[in-house]
């Protein structure tokens, strides 16, 4: 999506960095509910076979499958910020792989009306469909999103000494105060250099987020926020992005989770 101008993160926010994911699961909206400002990671390589170009429904009959957006080939180095969308008539490919959810989903015309809008066509690159998206959904939710890509931060960054230094580096340069990640990732962090930098550090643990959803089968834990949509009005949604707790380094008991 375009014309929106970047927000940049205030001092003293606490920040999330993720890669751009299309149509992420709930864990990824607790995120955004649990910090200030969101930065979306679009400098690191594009790996195929992730989450930034596709995520998983219900197939039609039993499990699920994959939805997603084709990208065009280009070196493997590539970073996200310029991996091409394929041409294609993907839209329509993906709304169809949605059409069996008529059949069972109370809120299916509500979320193919929202993935008509999220789904932007005349989007070139990948990255930026994922945050258009995201922001589509957000708006959708009434969640409050503060969102910059990492390629618009214009902002003096230092180079990271290992993978999980990247957001270390990101809250020295905006002057963070707390930094959220979520905690299967946590042995990545090195809790010391955040606190030894002033930046509290917590990781997201995401609760159970079950609901009924297609009659008669087992229930599929973590599909894509579609999913969660289909079967759930927005208010009843917003509740699942809530049902999370923040971990600190070297606790095993959970802080109450933050309310956007």
């Amino acid at each position: 999506m375009t014309g929106v101008t970047p927000a940049l993160p205030e001092a003293g926010a606490t920040l999330a960095l993720m890669q751009p994911y299309l149509l992420p699961y709930v864990g990824y909206f607790a995120l955004v509910a649990a910090t200030d400002h969101f930065v979306a990671f679009d400098a690191p390589q594009y790996i195929k076979g992730g989450w930034i170009n596709r995520n998983r429904v219900l197939h039609p009959e039993q499990g699920w499958r994959y939805i997603g957006v084709p990208v065009a080939k280009a070196p493997h180095d590539t970073p996200i910020r310029d991996a091409r969308i394929a041409t294609g008539r993907w839209k329509r490919r993906i709304l169809g792989q949605l059409d069996h959810y008529r059949r069972f989903a109370p809120f299916y015309d509500q979320v193919v009306v929202l993935l008509d809008e999220a789904l932007d066509e005349s989007a070139t690159h990948i990255g930026p469909l994922a945050v258009g998206a995201l922001r589509v959904v957000c708006r959708y939710l009434e969640l409050h999103l503060s969102c910059t890509t990492w390629s618009e931060l214009d902002l003096d960054i230092r180079p990271a000494r290992h993978a999980g230094d990247w957001s270390l580096a990101l809250c020295e340069a905006t002057g963070a105060a707390g930094y959220v990640n979520p905690i299967g990732g946590r042995d990545l962090f090195q809790p010391d250099d955040f606190a030894a930098a002033g930046v509290d550090l917590a990781f997201l643990q995401m609760r159970p987020a079950a609901y009924a959803q297609a009659p008669g089968r087992p229930f599929e834990p973590w599909l894509s926020i579609v999913d969660v949509l289909m079967f759930n009005t927005p208010a009843q949604a917003r509740a699942l992005v809530r049902g999370f707790d923040l971990v600190r380094p070297g606790s095993e008991a959970p802080r109450a989770g933050r309310s956007p």
